[in-house]
């Protein structure tokens, strides 16, 4: 049965699984300002639908009918939600509508998706526990400039050294989530750029330092032409350490996102 917000008030049906369109990525926000950037990807075609509010219960929430995501962007839409007021948390979640039923949408995807990872990482009796994301951690990839000429990021750094916002907030809780409940051997695999690296984060050399030390290997695909290394989010030393210093982090989906500063 879906939620009301998702079908607008109409009455929810029940639908097959197989016919749900499904966000197995995730919700991405980034560049938070006066808007905010929202990406998913859906696992078919389908049209994205967006609601934010200020409000975490979602309360006079805005409710906003996005693209269709269709195989010529990969499945993937990013919307911008504009004009939102300075110094205000901002709560976002988003599903995805069939595009042969209206009436038919995915599960919404938001705060479930860091307590399922949470959860996992706690319930696992590996002895190493490896994480595997799209995008890296620490290195900046940039996709161009918002209309107002700001940059763009791709992944979860965005290129300033000050106090976790956008995509970095949720990085930090999960990490101080991990110190807390003293889950040790946690490792990243991450790709997207197109080549190699190690990275460790260092809590001794960062100025988010609530989480236990840990590495991060990026890997580029096999085919593609090579090209970096990315600079790393204000964060890494001289050359002659692999070690990063951790500034920023936390990513935000349906978490709290700070529609300026950030703080």
């Amino acid at each position: 049965m879906l939620p009301a917000w998702a079908t607008n008030g109409a009455p929810a049906i029940i639908a097959a699984e197989s016919e749900r369109p499904k966000a197995l990525q995730g919700l991405h926000l980034g560049d938070p300002n006066a808007s905010v950037v929202v990406w998913s990807r859906s696992d078919r075609p389908a049209r994205m639908v967006v609601e934010w509010s200020y409000d975490e219960l979602f309360q006079n929430a805005r409710r906003i009918v996005g693209p269709r995501v269709l195989d010529t962007t990969d499945f993937t839409a990013r919307l911008d939600i504009q004009g939102l007021e300075p110094e205000r948390e901002v709560f976002v979640r988003v599903a995805f509508e069939s595009l042969t039923n209206s009436r038919v949408m995915s599960e919404p995807v938001g705060r479930e998706q860091l307590d399922w990872l949470k959860s996992g990482l706690q319930n696992s009796r590996a002895t190493w526990k490896v994480v595997a994301a799209d995008m890296p951690i620490g290195l900046n990839v940039g996709d161009g400039t918002t209309p107002a000429g700001l940059p763009r990021w791709e992944a979860v750094a965005n290129g300033e050294p000050g106090p976790a916002k956008g995509r970095e907030l949720e990085f930090t809780e999960l990490f101080s989530h991990l110190k807390r409940q003293r889950l040790r051997n946690v490792v990243w695999l991450t790709a997207d750029v197109h080549y190699c690296a190690a990275h460790y984060y260092d809590p001794a050399r960062a100025a988010f330092s609530d989480f236990d030390g840990f590495w991060e290997f990026v890997a580029g695909p096999l085919n593609a032409g090579s090209f970096g290394p990315n600079t790393l989010d204000r964060t890494a030393p001289r050359s002659s350490s692999p070690r990063l210093r951790l500034r920023d982090w936390r990513i935000c989906r349906r978490s709290a996102v700070s529609s300026s500063s950030g703080k």
